[in-house]
């Protein structure tokens, strides 16, 4: 069976940040068909994480001079963000699971070889994906892990370009003996396999499984053998106007921190010459993970102020103590952003949420801006969609 992406990643040629890897020709691809089905056969390794609450609070520790007070749904109130919760923030899965790459595996830029068609495929970024979390995932469980499984879904080729998409599942772990690393065994990992993709694999407890099922995770990725070109950004204008903002300017140390954060030596956040004289980039490049992280950071933090502007007007579906929580994001990115580059995280107040039909589930937009270099004026370089969650009413 095909397997589809996203509705809003059904057409590659709108991952408009793979403009930045245009080929220096057009040339077709004559081997796509093989690049295809060598991908899609590939079984790429499980990660087991004993879900320590470490990198968490190394994240929270990175991003929290950069980002306003943090916002707790279930206290209803904002926090200090280094205050420590049991529970796995939004976005804080990327920095667990870490690829088990040695030096070994990696393209001569620092990344893997995991997702990409062969070694000559040198040039990757991120495009854009979206996460759904299915349940919370507590942090420092003793005798207790989770696993993370990959596989590659679709894949498609344009021009000189190929787009992968990595399908991703949380899932908990029932191999014995494993708590960080791999499965010890070849049955343990196709039974993580078949509860992390049921299509794929043989069994009959459905209702076990989909308890066992943590996080879903689609993310697509752009390739291309050719040197990237430095076409100037489209200008892409917010069409809505912000409640809630956050603006900071990401340092070297911030990226340097979260690639170290996340096992990724990808030159292009952390070395300038590299990235200037290979990529033909101006700077380093923001990660595509890190740039998640923030809009799901600062989706929070809007909920706390929809929170405290409703709870104030009275506004709402009846009552002054609704919360809503996030959990889910679908996203795409438009245009790079660089290091030491003001950017500012910002929301829409909730579409529908007056509206008693569609109030269960309203939808914020979350986007990412900043000055374009030719207009002047803020160019949209991320974007993404947040359906809010309500809470239980406080009693």
């Amino acid at each position: 069976m095909r397997c589809m992406p996203p509705a809003a990643f059904r057409r590659p040629a709108s991952l408009t940040c793979c403009a930045y890897l245009q080929a220096g020709g057009r040339r077709q691809l004559t081997n796509a068909a093989a690049i295809v089905d060598e991908l899609k056969s590939r079984q790429l390794p499980i990660r087991i994480d004993d879900m320590s609450a470490g990198p968490s609070q190394l994240l929270r520790a990175a991003v929290s001079d950069f980002l306003p007070p943090d916002w707790s749904p279930r206290q209803r109130k904002f926090l200090p963000i280094h205050e420590s919760s049991r529970s796995l923030p939004n976005g804080h899965h990327l920095v667990h699971f870490p690829p088990l790459t040695t030096e070994k595996d990696l393209l001569e830029d620092g990344t893997d070889v995991l997702h990409a068609p062969d070694r000559s495929w040198k040039y990757r970024l991120w495009a854009g994906g979206n996460v759904q979390y299915h349940r919370s995932i507590q942090l420092g469980t003793a005798n207790r892990s989770l696993a993370l499984v990959e596989r590659i879904g679709d894949v498609k080729v344009r021009d000189s370009k190929v787009f992968v998409q990595i399908q991703r599942a949380i899932v908990e772990n029932e191999s014995s003996g494993a708590t960080w690393g791999a499965p010890k065994a070849d049955e343990a990992a196709a039974r993580l396999r078949s509860i992390a993709f049921p299509d794929t694999g043989r069994h009959t407890d459905n209702s076990r499984d989909t308890r066992q099922l943590y996080a879903r995770e689609n993310r697509w990725l752009c390739f291309t053998q050719n040197k990237p070109t430095n076409p100037p950004p489209p200008f892409n204008p917010p069409t809505k106007e912000p409640f809630y903002t956050a603006t900071l300017t990401p340092t070297p140390s911030l990226l340097f921190r979260f690639s170290a954060l996340t096992f990724n030596a990808h030159a292009i956040h952390i070395d300038a010459e590299y990235t200037k004289s290979i990529y033909g980039l101006p700077e380093r490049l923001v990660q595509g993970p890190l740039t998640l992280v923030l809009m799901l950071e600062v989706a929070r933090r809007a909920t706390g102020a929809l929170y405290e502007t409703m709870s104030a007007s009275g506004a709402g579906t009846g009552s002054k103590q609704e919360s809503y929580y996030v959990d889910a994001i679908d996203y795409k990115n438009h245009a790079p952003l660089y290091v030491n580059e003001e950017i500012t995280v910002a929301c829409a107040w909730p579409e529908d949420l007056d509206s008693t039909a569609a109030a269960a589930a309203p939808r914020m937009s979350v986007w990412i801006q900043k000055s374009h270099p030719q207009m002047g004026e803020p160019t949209v370089c991320a974007s993404g969609t947040v359906p809010l969650r309500r809470l239980p009413m406080k009693t």
